[in-house]
């Protein structure tokens, strides 16, 4: 899942950029992918997390060290490896193979292309048992998320201390934040675990934030 803060990226289809979001379901193809003609910067926040089959999702550091093992014994040619027997294999089907000995298994497919929020044109909706606090509900995903929004703070406003059954991250897209006796500008981050109770949250000066909300177990949905 990325949202783009500013920029622009290429997806084939179309150009995503400022306030942008796009959710990749397992098992759903895209790209490639480049930056968009005429962008100087390109920012954009990456979330990559199980999807609703649980299938392992490999770590970074992982991928590194397969990549490089994988160049020892094969060459990496256009998004494939070429062995020294003449089979082709894609790169991300050769690199969890090396690292789990055995072949990759695609779950069933939830969905048949990616999906693309543009957030500018969804309404802000006030909550109206948090006084200066409003939402714009992106999506909803699968019975375990993702849960896809975005926050705005009026200046002064507060989120209070709560707890959730969910795994939640938050980042900072414009204005400010006070937490914990901590002013966080954009882009800062938070990860809650779920079942967890997290401090309030307030802005002195208004703020945007992104929020991502994801079941920690396939037994409990959001």
């Amino acid at each position: 899942m990325r949202f783009f803060p500013k920029g622009g990226e290429n997806y084939g289809r179309e150009v995503l950029g400022p306030g942008d979001c796009i959710y990749i379901p397992e098992n759903c193809p895209y790209g490639p992918t480049f930056t968009a003609e005429g962008c100087d910067e390109n920012v954009r926040i990456n979330l990559q997390f199980p999807g609703p089959s649980r299938r392992e999702y490999l770590h970074s550091y992982d991928i590194m060290r397969a990549t490089d093992e994988l160049s020892k014994i094969a060459k990496l040619e256009n998004g494939y490896y070429r062995f020294p027997n003449g089979k082709n294999k894609d790169s991300y089907e050769a690199i969890v193979e090396h690292l789990t000995g055995r072949p990759v298994d695609y779950p069933p497919k939830r969905y048949s292309n990616y999906v693309v929020m543009h957030s500018n044109n969804h309404n802000w909706v006030h909550l109206e048992d948090r006084p200066g606090v409003s939402v714009k509900h992106l999506g909803y995903f699968n019975d375990v998320g993702p849960n896809i929004k975005l926050i705005k703070l009026d200046p002064g406003a507060i989120v209070p201390m709560n707890q959730v059954g969910f795994q939640q991250v938050r980042f900072v897209l414009e204005g400010a934040i006070i937490y914990q006796g901590r002013k966080y500008d954009a882009v800062s981050s938070m990860y809650f675990p779920a079942n967890q109770t997290y401090p309030a949250i307030a802005s002195e000066s208004g703020a945007v934030l992104f929020l991502v909300q994801i079941a920690w177990t396939e037994k409990k949905p959001l």
